[in-house]
């Protein structure tokens, strides 16, 4: 993964934290052993669309990184998310 320090390091520069980019490095498998089935997708493209899905339909090799081009907003129509893990707290 590239790495930017000039302009405060690449997760700065594409509003990402780091625990996030690990999040998003992380398999599907993985995830879901520590408990996590969900996710969270938002268009890439500022209509504020989003949605919490359930990850069960991919495989346990899948990144979320791998699966976020192929996502179309309903929205918008536009190709492009950005996806998290759907961390509860209750």
């Amino acid at each position: 993964m590239p790495s930017d320090t000039s302009k405060g390091g690449f997760a700065e520069i594409k509003g990402i934290l780091p625990s996030e980019l690990i999040l998003k490095a992380t398999r599907l498998g993985e995830m879901r052993e520590t408990g996590v089935r969900g996710v969270l997708v938002y268009s890439r493209h500022r209509c504020g669309h989003h949605a919490e899905i359930s990850a069960d339909g991919w495989a346990d090799d899948v990144r979320l990184s791998d699966i976020e081009p192929r996502f179309v907003c309903q929205r918008c129509g536009r190709r492009g998310a950005e996806m998290r893990a759907e961390l509860r707290t209750c």
